[in-house]
C-alpha cells in the first residue's frame, strides 16, 4: 500500500512541476512561433508599439527604451538582417515582448498602474539579462546607420 501512495504522490508531483512550467514554456513556444513566422513576428512589435505609444512618459520610460531597442532587434532579425543575437536569446526576448502584448497575464492589463508593473518586470529582467546581446545590437545598428520606421 505504501508503494501505490509512494507512486500516487511521484504522480501528483510531478504533474505540479509541468503546471508550473507551463505558463513559461507556453511563452517560449509562441516567441518561437513568431521568429519563425515574418509576418506574425511584424503584427507582434506592431502591437508592441502601439501599446508602448500609450506609456510613453512616466517612470517606467527607461524600461520602454529596452522594449524599443528589443523591438529593433526583434524586427532586425526576422527581416534577416541581423543574426548575431543566439537563439535562446531571441526567445526570451519575445516571450517577453509576447507578455507585454498579452492583455491576460500574472496582472490583468485592465487594472490601471498595476496591469503594466508585471510587464515592466519582466520587460525590465529581460533588458538586464540579455544587456550584452541587446548592446551587441545596438552598436550594430548604430554601424548601419538603421532606425525602426
Amino acid at each position: 500500500m505504501a508503494k501505490a501512495s509512494s507512486k500516487d504522490n511521484k504522480k501528483q508531483d510531478d504533474k505540479k512541476n509541468q503546471q508550473e512550467k507551463e505558463p513559461d514554456q507556453k511563452f517560449k513556444t509562441r516567441a518561437e512561433e513568431y521568429l519563425k513566422d515574418t509576418e506574425k513576428a511584424e503584427d507582434l512589435l506592431k502591437k508592441a508599439q502601439a501599446k508602448m505609444a500609450d506609456k510613453k512618459s512616466g517612470p517606467l520610460k527607461e524600461v520602454l527604451e529596452s522594449l524599443a531597442g528589443l523591438c529593433r532587434l526583434v524586427k532586425r532579425y526576422v527581416q534577416g538582417e541581423y543574426r548575431e543575437t543566439p537563439w535562446h536569446s531571441l526567445v526570451m526576448m519575445v516571450a517577453a515582448i509576447v507578455y507585454f502584448v498579452s492583455p491576460i497575464d500574472a496582472i490583468l492589463d485592465a487594472i490601471p498602474v498595476l496591469g503594466f508593473v508585471d510587464d515592466a518586470g519582466v520587460l525590465a529582467w529581460t533588458a538586464k539579462t540579455f544587456k550584452d546581446d541587446i548592446d551587441a545590437f545596438i552598436a550594430w545598428e548604430v554601424e548601419q546607420n538603421t532606425t525602426m520606421n
